[in-house]
């Protein structure tokens, strides 16, 4: 384990000159982990000290530069020994030029003026890129080997050339990107082990993400910035995807998902009050060549459910966020299948409650202010199970004991009826 090692900051040390001390001495060989902070050496001094430590596994180099003048310096090192190296805040080099043929994972964060890299590292891993602003291009990486790719806040990437290393690097399952274009597609050919994928949208230019991965299990779309994004249309086909999540979507008009079951899906609108009616409807698409698409728990946040449209699907749970419920709830869960739970919170819209499914076996009602309890009018047969919580006055024994009795007359198997803060 890379962590357990021991570790010299150079806040420890007085000087350059010290550094060059520690790794001179006849101990310099004990030395497997190295971080070197805030610290400004020379290109020259830089590559001494990951040449002479011979045992160096873990090396790490920061010397707060991020922004400056441009630069035309080139950063060389060789290292037969490292298996992992992080550069972060080197903003005085605009060529990197690394030669680790052990190296496992490279991470490169704020490196802000580099522009070309050339990077021979045949075993690595694990890839992370953050804020190398002047990155164009991965040509000069010549892994091939890679299992899990991060790259955030590189806006001046090529998406060709982000194609280009992922298709060399066929056995990618992990990829975390900041997309900076119009549109983002993956498939069998760039992603073929692909099983998860985060994708962060800065709001200013995405608006259809399609992926085709055989092998996807996990997409999470979220925003990276304070804005919203501007995303419309969302395409999955992929028989194995377990958990979608997209997060911040108010101009979502499309999501199409085929596959056999997925086991999570959440979509959160963040639609405000200018928003909750927008001048589209949202469509759920589900499709499977020979059954309704199996969703275990659908999730829906701040939106107005008149807003959205279904095709058929058969959705386990569902729960509901901050939406309106001015609509036929009822219509919703028919068109969702087998829905056996339903959990409403912080739900506005009408005072009154109007739900029916013929296999619904517990209700949730939480913080649901704008709901009167005697306007809850439940029509399922198989309920067993009726929650409400959230509450600022509590229903009277006599009240909860009428409530219960009517509901009894069409679900006999109702067992507990709750009323809670």
């Amino acid at each position: 384990d890379l962590h357990s090692f021991p570790t010299r900051r150079s806040s420890d040390l007085d000087s350059v000159a010290t550094i060059k001390g520690v790794v001179s001495s006849k101990y310099s060989h004990h030395i497997t982990c190295l971080l070197l902070e805030r610290v400004k050496m020379e290109c020259t001094d830089l590559q001494d000290v990951v040449k002479k430590l011979k045992g160096l596994r873990k090396f790490g180099y920061g010397n707060d530069q991020i922004y400056g003048l441009p630069s035309r310096h080139l950063l060389q090192l060789n290292s037969k020994s490292l298996q992992e190296v992080e550069l972060f805040q080197v903003g005085d080099f605009a060529k990197f030029h690394l030669v680790f043929p052990c190296l496992k994972k490279l991470t490169m964060n704020a490196c802000t003026s580099v522009g070309e890299l050339n990077i021979e590292a045949p075993g690595l891993r694990t890839l992370y890129l953050s804020l190398c602003v002047e990155v164009h291009n991965f040509r000069g990486i010549s892994a091939s080997f890679l299992h899990e790719m991060k790259v955030r806040r590189c806006h001046a990437l090529i998406q060709a050339e982000l194609i280009g290393l992922l298709i060399k690097n066929p056995d990618i399952k992990v990829l975390e990107l900041e997309v900076y274009w119009p549109t983002l597609r993956l498939d069998q050919i760039s992603t073929p082990s692909l099983e998860n994928i985060t994708i962060f949208d800065n709001g200013e230019r995405l608006t259809s993400v399609d992926v085709r991965c055989p092998k996807l299990q996990q997409l999470i779309i979220k925003k990276s910035m304070t804005r919203s994004t501007i995303l419309k249309a969302v395409s999955i086909l992929s028989h194995n995807v377990k958990k979608v999540v997209l997060n911040d979507v108010p101009y979502l008009q499309k999501v199409s998902i085929d596959a056999d079951t997925v086991k999570h899906l959440e979509v959160n609108f963040e639609r405000r009050l200018d928003h909750v009616k927008p001048p589209k409807f949202t469509k759920l698409h589900f499709r499977n060549k020979s059954h309704p698409v199996k969703i275990g728990h659908l999730i829906l946040k701040r939106c107005n459910l008149n807003a959205i449209l279904f095709t058929s699907c058969n959705a386990r749970h569902i729960s509901l966020e901050y939406c309106n419920l001015d609509c036929p709830i009822g219509d919703m869960i028919q068109q969702c299948g087998l829905v056996e739970s339903l959990t409403l919170k912080n739900c506005y819209g009408p005072c009154q409650l109007n739900l029916s499914g013929a296999h619904l076996r517990e209700v949730h009602i939480v913080s649901c202010t704008s709901l009167l309890m005697d306007h809850i009018n439940l029509s399922c047969p198989s309920l067993v199970a009726l929650n409400v919580s959230g509450l600022s006055f509590l229903p009277s024994q006599e009240e909860v004991d009428l409530i219960a009795g009517n509901v009894r007359e069409i679900s006999p198997f109702l067992g507990s009826v709750k009323f809670s803060h």
